[in-house]
């Protein structure tokens, strides 16, 4: 996502919202990365997304969601295949 022209982010963020809100009939209001990689966002991506209705945006960044964090950017826990977290079995 980094990688693209601010006009190729703005489509993406405005087609995926589109297709995401004709599939499940509500207003898409949070955009993911697709592997929530800090090297695929910056500032300018994030920017981009608010500008297309989105109200979040994140990525795989651990830790806790605290006032005043920033609503762009929240934190959140990233889950992988057999991976339980904070479980004891």
């Amino acid at each position: 996502m980094a990688r693209l022209t601010p006009d190729e982010t703005r489509d993406e963020g405005l087609r995926s919202k589109e297709l995401i809100e004709s599939h499940v009939g509500k207003a898409g209001t949070f955009f993911a990365y697709s592997f929530g990689m800090r090297c695929e966002e910056n500032v300018p991506t994030g920017k981009i997304f608010a500008t297309c209705g989105y109200s979040s945006v994140s990525i795989s960044q651990h830790g806790m969601i605290y006032q005043p964090s920033n609503p762009l950017r929240p934190h959140r826990i990233k889950v992988e295949a057999g991976h339980v977290s904070g479980c004891s079995g």
